[in-house]
Order: structure tokens, then sequence, then C-alpha cells
């Protein structure tokens, strides 16, 4: 519910984000989201991800990563989305 409402958001924006991208690699990785922008690309993940994300650094070197806390996502969304929408 929580990744389902910021996709939602983040559309009525008009931040062109698309969710559960696979990186594909030697070992493939799905994203909660990812973001195209400006020559770019941006991992947008919600919490739980951060551990594995930081162990796979060297295959994700071309990525940007943004990762934000459940916590983020429900007491401070607009927040969240001015920085999404600054990287636009």
């Amino acid at each position: 519910p929580i990744k389902q409402k910021f996709f939602e958001e983040l559309k009525k924006h008009g931040i062109p984000i698309v969710p559960n991208y696979m990186i594909k690699g030697p070992t493939p990785y799905q994203t909660d989201f990812v973001l195209f922008v400006n020559g770019h690309q941006y991992i947008i993940e919600i919490d739980e991800k951060q551990r594995k994300l930081n162990g796979r650094q060297v295959e994700l070197d071309n990525w940007k990563i943004r990762q934000f806390s459940k916590k983020d996502i429900v007491e401070h969304l607009p927040d969240v989305i001015e920085e999404l929408k600054r990287l636009c």
C-alpha cells in the first residue's frame, strides 16, 4: 500500500517513475522504482532493501540510488516529491 501510494502521487506530479524495474547482470536485481531523467539513472528504494543495495554497489556503478524510509513516505511525502522533482 505505501509503494502504491508513492507511485500514484509521483504520477500525479508528472514524475516519470517506473515500478518494479529489473536490472540485468550477473545477479539480476528488481528495484522498487527507477527514474530515467536528464541522462541519469536513479534507483528509488523504499526502506527494506538498503543492505542489499550496499552489497551490490559494484554492479550498480552507473546507477544513482535514492532510498526513503516508509516513515518518509507516510509523514513527509511532499518533501520526498520535491526532492525527486529537483532531479527532473
